[in-house]
């Protein structure tokens, strides 16, 4: 079960505006900004906000992309989610960089944002 059939109930993902890589690029949203949440909270707090903002905006951006477009910029809402899961990197960076998140958990963090992007990308050359 997806986190959007969850929270919408069963049969809503079936929906024209709930496409498969929608829900995949949602899930993956959800889960690095757990991930990203939880990470060590000593030091950088400026970045911890940062890295928190920047990964739940990829969550909302997403949200708001899933239902039809209210204006023309509305079909932007990929591209300024695929522009904060690069904030979300590079603040990672910046973390790893500072001795604050190993490197180990910072690789693998990173991993899951890497598939991410790619899935935005797309979505919004698509869009």
């Amino acid at each position: 079960m997806t986190a959007m059939t969850a929270i919408l109930g069963p049969g809503a993902v079936n929906d024209s505006f709930l496409d498969s890589a929608w829900i995949h690029a949602y899930d993956m949203a959800l889960d690095f900004h757990a991930v990203a949440t939880s990470l060590p909270q000593h030091g950088a707090s400026v970045l911890r906000e940062q890295l928190d903002s920047a990964s739940l905006d990829v969550v909302l951006q997403l949200a708001a992309a899933s239902g039809p477009p209210i204006d023309p910029g509305s079909q932007g809402r990929y591209e300024i989610a695929y522009r904060s899961a690069i904030e979300s990197a590079t603040v990672l960076e910046e973390l790893k960089a500072r001795g604050l998140v190993e490197n180990g958990r910072a690789l693998r963090v990173h991993a899951k944002l890497d598939r991410l992007v790619e899935l935005l990308q797309t979505l919004s050359q698509r869009n």
